[in-house]
């Protein structure tokens, strides 16, 4: 079906005249040579028309872009899916891509595609992987297509499925990628390490991107702020809080305020690490107010679990409770935070003497780590005292002891 045809045929479907349909933004003689197939419209008329019939742009292009040349057509589709973020119009700019057979083109489409999707799905994926392996076979490779590449390591990341990201990200370096991709690399490898927990390795990866950075922007800030994480898990404090008031600094000089607003949360871990209980209160209030004009749920509950650390530093049981709730109502999808925030209401169950409800939360957190579910218990607080260890240990094993007894 013709573009025009399909104009018209939309057009008669809402019950609306020419005149109706094109009234304040063109004359309708130009409306009329359109649907009579004499002119092709560019694509800002297309997508004005498609406001005024209520339909998605896509439902006005034709079901075969014969109309224009498939390069024309894949440039067409490749701008609209710039501008709309649709993916089925993305998807179709990549089937034509793919018929002319263009590598060029498939990677232009497979970037616009990743940045508009924050869940990438199987289309994307089956496109992605693809548009490598088209591309493997190349002398030479493109700028666009090392950052495809890098797509890959990313969507495994966006999935969750942090090892299989850090095997990608690995071989990415082996294969000696220009510095900026590889600068890139290295810091979302360190950021997958993190999430494995790996933090000596990711502590590494972060060195070896600031040695690699090239400008003072948000990704060496990310770097810093690994830096600033990795080392506090390493036990190494005062590197620790050099590396994250670095990594505010650089997020506040390029104006990304949300990242900004994380360092100063890392910023106030640090400070609760040493018991700096004010000044690390005056800084989460602040962070918290941020979170919640931004609609930051994830932000919220990770400052929710420092409240709740706080409250529980101050023996305030009740407050750490309320607060790690509140926390764990934010979340849906932070695997990790939830471990934690349960991990302190085992805590203060523990320090309220409410056993079973210390249990209770102790079968959350294996649910959710399986057999590492110990480690994140015992973890959480570096600040644990030998005694109250202890007295978790005892807990843990008689949850087992339970459990093995119901089997029986």
């Amino acid at each position: 079906m013709e573009l025009g045809r399909r104009i018209k045929q939309l057009r008669l479907s809402k019950h609306l005249t020419q005149e109706q349909l094109v009234n304040g933004f063109f004359d309708r003689s130009y409306l009329s040579q359109i649907e009579n197939g004499k002119i092709t419209p560019p694509l800002t008329t297309i997508k004005l028309l498609a406001e005024r019939l209520s339909v998605p742009v896509n439902a006005i292009m034709p079901d075969e872009y014969n109309y224009l040349g498939l390069s024309q057509s894949c440039d067409l589709l490749l701008n609209m899916a710039r501008t709309t973020h649709d993916e089925e119009i993305t998807k179709d700019a990549w089937k034509v891509s793919r018929k002319l057979n263009s590598l060029e083109k498939m990677c232009e489409v497979i970037l616009v595609w990743y940045k508009a999707s924050n869940h990438p799905t199987s289309d994307f994926q089956q496109a992605l992987f693809e548009t490598v392996n088209l591309g493997a076979s190349q002398d030479m490779f493109s700028d666009e297509y090392w950052q495809v590449m890098l797509c890959v390591g990313n969507t495994y990341f966006r999935y969750g499925m942090y090892q299989q990201a850090v095997s990608e990200y690995r071989r990415l370096i082996g294969m000696f990628p220009p510095q900026a991709i590889r600068f890139r690399t290295l810091v979302n490898l360190g950021s997958a390490l993190l999430e494995l927990k790996n933090f000596g390795e990711a502590h590494l990866a972060f060195t070896e991107a600031i040695n690699q950075a090239q400008s003072q922007d948000t990704n060496l800030g990310r770097s810093y702020q690994g830096l600033g994480i990795s080392s506090r898990n390493l036990g190494h404090l005062s590197e620790a809080m050099f590396h994250t008031k670095k990594a505010a600094e650089l997020f506040h000089k390029n104006n990304d305020m949300v990242r900004f607003n994380n360092a100063r949360v890392n910023t106030a871990v640090l400070l609760l690490d040493e018991f700096h209980i004010q000044e690390a209160q005056s800084m989460l209030v602040e962070c918290y107010t941020f979170c919640e004009t931004q609609n930051d749920s994830i932000g919220l509950s990770k400052i929710c679990e420092e409240f709740a650390r706080l409250n529980f530093y101050q023996h305030n049981y009740e407050l750490s409770l309320d607060w790690s709730d509140r926390g764990i109502h934010f979340l849906s999808e932070d695997q990790n935070t939830a471990g934690r925030l349960f991990a302190w209401k085992t805590y203060s169950y523990l320090k309220m003497n409410q056993q079973q409800a210390a249990m209770d939360c102790i079968l959350s957190i294996k649910a959710l780590f399986g057999a590492k579910f110990e480690e994140t218990i015992q973890l959480v607080d570096p600040n644990i005292s030998p005694d109250f260890k202890l007295q978790l240990k005892k807990v843990i094993d008689l949850k087992r002891l339970k459990q093995v007894n119901l089997v029986q």
